[in-house]
Parts: C-alpha cells; structure tokens; sequence
C-alpha cells in the first residue's frame, strides 16, 4: 500500500485513558519495522544511502543530489553505530569539537562523511550564506561586517562556558581514549576559539547555543542557496 501505521505501545500507563495521536516518522526505526533491511536496499539499489541526524534529512534531501538520498535517524550516535555495522550504509554528522586531525582520522574510510564546520545550524548562518540570500531577500538591517562583528562578540561572550563544555570531548566516541592526545586536543581547540580570525573559531563555535541571530528566515531558504549546496557537496562527494 501507498501508506502504512505503525503503533507504539512502548511507556504508555493503560491504568488510565490514552489517546493516541498518529505522527510522521521517516526515521530509519520505521522502515527497518515496516520492511527488511535488505529491501530497503533493494528499493533504494542505484541510491547512495546516507544517515544523517535528526529531522535534517528533509533539508539535505531537497538539494537534489543526483543518486543519494538521506535518512534522518536518532541521533550520531546511531548514525555511528549503523555506518559502523552495515557498510552499504554511510553517514554524515555534525563535527562538534573534533579538531582536522581528528576529524580527517575518523573519516578515513569514507564511510562516515562529517561537517568541516562545528554543526549544520553553522552552515546556515554562515555570513556567506546570509549574503547570497540578501541579495535576494534583501534581508533588514543586515550588514554582513556588522554581522561577522556580532558573531565574534557572542563566542568572546561565552569563551569561558564554551572551555567548560569541551570537557565533554573525553566520552565522545570518534575520539581516541589516549587522554594525552584528548588533552592536546581540546587545547587545540581552545586556541583557535581565543582567535577572532572568523575562519579559524567559526568551524569550533556552537552557533545553534550561542551565536543563532533572530532573521526571521526559515530553514528551507537557509539552504536554497548555491553556497550551502556546494559546501555540503564538497563533504559527501
């Protein structure tokens, strides 16, 4: 059939009334219960497969790259763990606070393709995204100095919290668990995040926490622009 329903009766009290509202899920969860694997790769056999995160699947997915197709799942870890366990799978996922060294290691295989910048959100309020949409939205009272300006203002802001957060890097599980190269690592990072060279902290900067300006822009017109297809091209091609 052209459509299907699956219910979850997982965590629900039936010691007391439950109404159950029906949602859309296109995560990999469902087609894995809807259908074997393996037909998944039977219906998608021309198609390069790539997991990705969350709900950005729907985004990447309107770029229109001829032969792929993404699907959104849990979370990276999930995008791991299934690119680590099914090869015909591939996967593509934030970078978070992984330095180039790191993260050029953890994509050796070509397997699991990973932002160059700390997340997708950066992408989207990039400033040399931001322009080419100006130039057709003529976006309000937007200067792009002015904005690359704010930016910087908003990481030296919250430099400190932004050092504390990096004491997470030790469980993160593309990292080796030598603690000295974790060490050198997150110092690494701290640096570059000390310098207000755009291009050297923006790749390390937590712009969806800290940095995300109030455009009145939506998600699909940050990522109709041929800047943000070819950046992301230039990641999983």
């Amino acid at each position: 059939t052209d459509t299907s329903v699956l219910i979850d009766l997982d965590n629900l009290d039936f010691d007391a009334t439950q109404v159950i509202v029906p949602k859309i899920d296109n995560s990999l969860d469902v087609f894995d219960v809807a259908v074997p694997k393996q037909l998944i790769f039977d219906i998608f056999d021309s198609k390069k497969i790539i997991l990705c995160e969350n709900q950005n699947d729907a985004y990447y997915n309107s770029l229109n790259f001829e032969n792929i197709i993404f699907v959104g799942v849990k979370d990276k870890y999930t995008v791991i763990h299934s690119v680590n366990s099914e090869k015909r799978y591939f996967g593509l996922i934030d970078r978070d606070y992984l330095t180039d060294q790191e993260r050029k290691d953890a994509t050796k295989d070509k397997h699991l393709h990973i932002l160059e910048m700390y997340s997708f959100e950066n992408y989207l309020y990039h400033p040399d995204n931001l322009e080419e949409l100006d130039k057709d939205l003529e976006l309000k009272d937007w200067n792009k100095t002015d904005y690359i300006q704010s930016v910087i203002q908003k990481k030296n802001a919250n430099l400190l919290e932004i050092g504390g957060s990096l004491q997470g890097r030790k469980n993160y599980i593309l990292l080796n668990k030598d603690s000295e190269k974790e060490t050198k690592g997150r110092e690494s990072i701290i640096q570059d995040l000390k310098s207000d060279d755009f291009e050297v902290f923006y790749k390390h900067f937590n712009f969806k926490k800290y940095g995300k300006p109030d455009l009145n822009l939506t998600v699909g017109q940050l990522t109709s622009t041929k800047w943000f297809k070819t950046n992301i091209a230039k990641i999983i091609l």
